[in-house]
């Protein structure tokens, strides 16, 4: 209700009765492929229509010293995420000037919670994470691990999403252009703070 989520068509109908939740069945099926030749056109379409409709949702615009001081309580308690978060915040400082977009977003988009009948989205379901962050927090949560997953390097990866923008998003290739970094930087704290939470739930 927050979110206006059901003015959302993939979002399945909800209701509430009697302090019960009750959400239509999702029909469709889960597709998963193994290999980027199996990325098919109505694949990343449909992928691109999640990202398009969330990000046009509470769409605002944040400089980026502003939003590291929405950080402070960041505190990674093992060395190793300490290291990682810390440089990845160092980034955020270099470019502290620079102001960036946050929108809705799913917060835990991916494969598994993509259906798709007759080639065409159907419901995208798990919504126990959504919230605002940056805008292309669900378009990198989606593919990054999935490529990573398959020993893809960073520079591919880039690539790869900046072309994807280019032609399915191309409304929202502006945003990126010479910032996909420091975008990158902020998707990986806030996929930390995603985990973290997680974790201590």
């Amino acid at each position: 209700r927050r979110y206006g989520l059901n003015a959302i068509k993939f979002f399945p109908n909800t209701y509430l009765s009697n302090g019960l939740v009750f959400q239509k069945l999702a029909k469709g099926t889960y597709y998963r492929p193994e290999k980027i030749s199996n990325l098919k056109q109505n694949l990343l379409t449909n992928i691109s229509k999640v990202v398009k409709k969330l990000s046009s949702v509470k769409k605002s615009e944040i400089k980026v010293s502003n939003y590291i001081k929405k950080l402070k309580s960041l505190k990674p308690i093992d060395k190793l995420n300490s290291k990682i978060i810390n440089d990845f915040i160092l980034i955020l400082k270099e470019n502290k000037s620079d102001k960036i977009q946050l929108s809705l977003t799913h917060g835990d988009f991916k494969f598994e919670h993509l259906f798709i009948s007759n080639n065409q989205l159907e419901y995208l379901v798990d919504w126990e994470n959504v919230g605002l962050r940056v805008i292309f927090f669900d378009l990198m949560n989606f593919f990054i691990p999935w490529f990573v997953h398959r020993s893809y390097n960073y520079i591919q990866i880039k690539n790869f999403l900046l072309k994807y923008i280019k032609v399915f998003l191309p409304n929202m290739s502006r945003l990126i252009q010479d910032k996909y970094d420091l975008y990158f930087a902020i998707f990986a704290i806030e996929r930390y703070l995603r985990k973290k939470k997680k974790k201590n739930l």
